[in-house]
Protein backbone atom coordinates (compact mmCIF):
# COMPACT_ATOMS: atom_id res chain seq x y z
CA UNK A 1 0.00 0.00 0.00
CA UNK A 2 1.49 3.42 -1.20
CA UNK A 3 1.60 5.95 1.79
CA UNK A 4 -0.91 8.36 0.22
CA UNK A 5 -3.07 5.28 0.25
CA UNK A 6 -2.54 4.25 3.52
CA UNK A 7 -3.31 7.99 4.54
CA UNK A 8 -6.72 7.94 2.90
CA UNK A 9 -7.46 4.53 4.68
CA UNK A 10 -6.40 6.07 7.99
CA UNK A 11 -8.62 9.24 7.13
CA UNK A 12 -11.43 7.29 5.88
CA UNK A 13 -11.26 4.52 8.69
CA UNK A 14 -11.85 7.67 11.18
CA UNK A 15 -14.89 8.84 9.23
CA UNK A 16 -16.77 5.76 8.89
CA UNK A 17 -16.18 5.78 13.13
CA UNK A 18 -17.79 9.22 13.54
CA UNK A 19 -20.78 7.86 11.82
CA UNK A 20 -20.51 5.14 15.04
CA UNK A 21 -19.99 6.90 17.90
CA UNK A 22 -18.55 10.40 19.12
CA UNK A 23 -15.14 12.08 18.31
CA UNK A 24 -14.17 12.05 22.42
CA UNK A 25 -14.75 7.96 22.11
CA UNK A 26 -12.55 6.99 19.09
CA UNK A 27 -8.73 5.51 20.11
CA UNK A 28 -6.42 4.94 17.70
CA UNK A 29 -6.53 1.58 18.51
CA UNK A 30 -9.85 1.67 16.78
CA UNK A 31 -8.96 3.31 13.88
CA UNK A 32 -6.41 0.63 13.02
CA UNK A 33 -8.73 -1.86 13.49
CA UNK A 34 -11.14 -0.35 11.00
CA UNK A 35 -8.52 -0.06 8.42
CA UNK A 36 -6.14 -3.69 9.08
CA UNK A 37 -3.01 -1.87 10.06
CA UNK A 38 -0.70 -1.84 13.15
CA UNK A 39 -0.50 1.30 15.83
CA UNK A 40 3.20 1.93 14.28
CA UNK A 41 1.51 2.58 10.84
CA UNK A 42 -0.81 4.80 11.96
CA UNK A 43 2.06 7.06 14.14
CA UNK A 44 4.54 6.96 10.76
CA UNK A 45 1.80 8.96 9.31
CA UNK A 46 0.15 10.79 12.29
CA UNK A 47 1.11 12.03 15.13
CA UNK A 48 -1.54 12.08 17.00
CA UNK A 49 -5.84 11.98 16.48
CA UNK A 50 -5.57 15.37 16.62
CA UNK A 51 -3.16 15.62 13.66
CA UNK A 52 -5.40 13.15 11.79
CA UNK A 53 -8.48 15.51 12.28
CA UNK A 54 -6.61 18.65 11.20
CA UNK A 55 -5.25 16.87 8.26
CA UNK A 56 -9.17 16.31 7.33
CA UNK A 57 -10.79 19.22 8.26
CA UNK A 58 -8.23 21.27 5.81
CA UNK A 59 -9.29 22.36 2.40
CA UNK A 60 -6.05 20.86 1.18
CA UNK A 61 -6.11 17.60 2.16
CA UNK A 62 -4.25 16.20 -1.04
CA UNK A 63 -1.29 17.70 0.67
CA UNK A 64 -1.63 16.18 3.96
CA UNK A 65 -1.61 12.64 2.08
CA UNK A 66 1.74 13.70 -0.73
Amino acid sequence: MSKATTKFAIAFAFKELLLEKSIDKITINDITEKCGINRQTFYYHFHDIYELIECIDSRIFRTCIE
